[in-house]
C-alpha cells in the first residue's frame, strides 16, 4: 500500500503500500544500462548530426525497458523488492511501535482508558504486527515492477523544480489533481471495499483483526493493499511531478497509515468502524475518502466519530 509507494515512496514509506522515496535508493541500486558506443568513421567522428543522433539514441536506451534482458529485469525486481520491502519493514516497525507506546501507555487515560497489556492485548499485537509483516512482502512483490520501470526512466519525475513544464502554475496544478483524482480514486475504491461482492472478500481481512492497533496499519489482503496503492504508483507515469516533493507526500500518506489505526478518537472502546469478529465481511460503514471527507459528504456517507460503530453495532443486534 502506501508505505511501499514510500519506500520505492522512503523508498517508498513506503508508497507502503508503502509504504512510495527509494526511488533514489533503486537509482543507486539499480545502474542504468551502458550506453552503446558510437563507431568512428575511417574519417575521424561522426559527423555532428550524425553524432549527435547517436547520443539521443544512447539516451533513449538508458531509458527504455526494453534494452535489458529478462534475466536482467528479473534480477532488478529481486533487488528492488528486497529494498523496499526491508526499508518499509523498518519504517513501520519504528512508526508503529512509537505510536503503540504512546497512545496506548503514555497516554493511555486520554486515548484508550483501561487498557492493559494482558495476554489477550499481547497476542492481538503479534497477531497484528505478523499480519502486516506478511502483507508488506507481498505488497512489495507486487509493486516492485513499477520501481524498477521508474528507476529505467520510464517515469516522468524531475528532479528540480526549473523541469517543471508550465512552471510554478504547472506545479500546484499538479499537486491539486494529485489530491483531487487520489480522493475520487480512493473513496470509490474503498466503498466498493464495502459493497461489491469480491472487493469486500479481500477488504474483510482488514476489519476482521478486531479492535484497531498501529501494527494493524498494513494488516491486508496483499491485493486489498495494492489495489489502494496502485493510482499512487501509477500516477508518476503520466503526470510530470517533481521527485522530492511526490516522496515527502507519500511518507507523510505512509505515516497517517500507521497513526489512524492507534484507535484514538473513534467510538466503541477504540474499535471504531471495525467490527466484527475474524472475518467478518464489512457492512455499510462510511468515510472512505482518503485525504478529505468531501465525496463523503456529497454522498451521504460522513458520519462522526463513533457513530459508523454504533451503526455496525446495531445491525449485528438486529441479525
Amino acid at each position: 500500500m502506501d508505505v511501499l509507494s514510500f519506500a520505492g515512496q522512503v523508498g517508498p514509506l513506503l508508497s507502503v503500500a508503502a509504504p512510495p522515496g527509494l526511488w533514489a535508493a533503486a537509482h543507486r541500486v539499480l545502474p542504468r544500462l551502458p550506453p552503446p558506443t558510437v563507431a568512428a568513421t575511417a574519417g575521424g567522428s561522426l559527423p555532428r548530426q550524425a553524432a549527435a543522433a547517436a547520443a539521443a539514441a544512447a539516451a533513449a536506451c538508458r531509458r527504455a525497458p526494453a534494452c535489458a534482458t529478462a534475466a536482467d529485469w528479473a534480477a532488478r525486481t529481486a533487488r528492488v523488492w528486497a529494498t523496499n520491502y526491508t526499508v518499509a519493514l523498518a519504517l513501520f516497525l519504528l512508526v508503529a511501535t512509537a505510536d503503540y507506546l504512546v497512545a496506548f501507555h503514555l497516554l493511555r487515560g486520554r486515548c484508550h482508558p483501561g487498557y492493559t497489556l494482558d495476554r489477550v492485548a499481547a497476542r492481538r499485537l503479534a497477531r497484528h504486527a505478523a499480519h502486516s509483516v506478511w502483507s508488506l512482502a507481498v505488497m512489495a512483490a507486487l509493486a516492485a515492477p513499477w520501481d524498477v520501470a521508474a528507476a529505467a526512466g520510464a517515469d516522468r519525475r524531475f528532479d528540480t523544480f526549473a523541469q517543471q513544464p508550465g512552471g510554478a502554475a504547472a506545479t500546484a496544478a499538479t499537486a491539486v489533481l494529485f489530491i483531487a483524482v487520489g480522493e475520487t480514486y480512493s473513496y470509490w475504491l474503498h466503498r466498493g471495499m464495502h459493497t461489491l461482492p469480491v472487493l469486500s472478500t479481500w477488504h474483510a481481512a482488514h476489519h476482521g483483526v478486531g479492535a484497531p492497533t498501529p501494527f494493524a496499519a498494513f494488516a491486508f489482503h496483499p491485493l486489498d493493499g495494492y489495489a489502494q496503492g496502485l493510482y499512487f504508483h501509477a500516477f508518476p507515469f503520466f503526470v510530470p511531478v517533481h521527485r522530492g516533493a511526490y516522496a515527502a507526500f507519500m511518507g507523510a500518506l505512509s505515516l497517517w497509515s500507521v497513526l489512524v489505526h492507534d484507535g484514538v478518537g473513534e467510538g466503541g472502546g477504540g474499535g471504531g468502524s471495525w467490527g466484527g469478529g475474524p472475518r467478518a465481511p464489512p457492512r455499510g460503514g462510511g468515510n472512505f475518502g482518503q485525504f478529505t471527507m468531501t465525496w463523503d459528504w456529497a454522498c451521504g456517507t460522513l458520519v462522526g466519530p463513533g457513530e459508523d460503530y454504533r451503526r455496525r453495532r446495531g445491525d449485528r443486534k438486529a441479525q
